[in-house]
């Protein structure tokens, strides 16, 4: 083959070549690292009025998460993106979200994946500057004695869990205003196909978010809708909304959620005479912050039904917290909080059975990466 036949070749298979592999101008998605990493040491003091149980005083206990974020803007202009979600404290728990986003300024956000309902993405509660009320911390400390129903009035414990292989769309902002809606088809995390007569429940949840600004006051406001349908024990609806004000370091918060079982799907009727799941909590709260500092103030209240007495009764949980911190440096904070912790159970007289209240003083370093 002379030199001529061979550039005519070499240039023939170039431009074949060409034509079978775009040259994409997005780069492909690299992850990189972040996540969160929190201390804590603290002295609790439980007492139950039967002394069922003799919990320690002193205590140190951990939460860390690394997360991997990968993203890309492909020539289209749609953006996509990946996070993975490694638990770091406990042997066993491993990846416990993991999600994909596609991305339209246009036409908003679809979601697949291991993540939280969209109710619980927009929810809104006092604004705690150390340990919180919603997540269910206090009860690390001030312990929940086991009979009692309550535990953390938020989206991710009245639906079983935080997280479930779901699709969720969420909207682009219009003015400041954001709606969304979810499905998941098994709250298992399981890629086999759900087995509603083996009782595998589903849910899915609704609603609207603003954020907005006038006259230099931050005006925050969330509200929706979310339904269980537990195949072999009924199904109960949630309602839940909050609002947030701030003003000049100030914020203003709070949020309700209401849950309401029936019994439809299992055979009966009406409402269920005697559920966990009916119920309502709230907490409010206010904080300020100044430069590296911030304080807060909230309040949190819980009750649900357990079983039916005479007294008429639900179990409850009563929590005050006060709450300080202090930004050490970039994604370091130094934070610590003292409050009081109160669960009364629904039985009368039951000598401590669902009953123990306590308070508590810890303190948490909190690293950001």
């Amino acid at each position: 083959m002379n030199m001529r036949q061979l550039l005519t070749s070499s240039a023939l298979a170039t431009g074949m070549l060409a034509l079978t592999v775009p040259a994409w101008a997005a780069e492909p998605v690299k992850l990189s690292v972040g996540g969160y990493m929190e201390q804590w040491i603290g002295y609790a003091d439980n007492d139950s009025s039967n002394n069922t149980f003799d919990y320690a005083d002193f205590d140190t206990q951990s939460d860390t998460e690394v997360h991997f974020l990968g993203e890309t803007t492909l020539d289209s202009g749609l953006k996509i993106a990946v996070t993975i979600e490694l638990e770091g404290d406990h042997p066993g728990d491993g990846i416990d979200h993991s999600w994909l986003s596609v991305t339209s300024d246009t036409y908003g956000s679809l979601i697949l994946g291991g993540q939280e309902a969209f109710l619980n993405d927009t929810t809104i509660s006092s604004p705690d500057v150390g340990i919180e009320h919603a997540d269910g911390d206090l009860g690390n400390w001030v312990v929940n004695p086991g009979n009692a129903t309550t535990g953390g009035m938020n989206v991710d414990n009245t639906f079983g869990g935080d997280v479930a292989y779901r699709v969720k769309y969420i909207s682009p902002s219009f003015y400041g205003l954001t709606f969304g809606a979810d499905y998941a088809s098994d709250e298992t995390d399981s890629n086999d196909m759900p087995d509603r007569q083996g009782g595998a429940n589903h849910n899915y949840t609704y609603g609207v978010a603003y954020e907005g600004e006038f006259e230099g006051v931050e005006i925050g406001l969330a509200g929706g809708i979310g339904h269980r349908l537990m195949n072999t024990s009924g199904s109960y609806d949630l309602y839940g909304g909050g609002a947030s004000l701030g003003y000049q370091g100030f914020t203003l918060s709070g949020g309700y959620l209401r849950t309401k079982q029936s019994l439809h799907q299992s055979g009966a009727s009406g409402d269920a005479t005697a559920s966990s799941m009916n119920g309502f909590g709230y907490t409010v709260g206010l904080a300020y912050a100044t430069g590296p500092y911030a304080v807060s103030l909230s309040h949190g209240y819980e009750e649900r039904e357990a079983t039916p007495d005479a007294a008429g009764k639900e179990d409850s949980e009563t929590s005050w917290i006060l709450s300080g911190a202090y930004e050490m440096g970039p994604g370091v904070s130094l934070v610590g909080s003292v409050f009081t912790n109160d669960f009364e159970g629904e039985t009368p007289n039951d000598n401590g059975a669902d009953d123990n209240d306590g308070w508590a003083v810890v303190s948490g370093l909190i690293v950001n990466f």
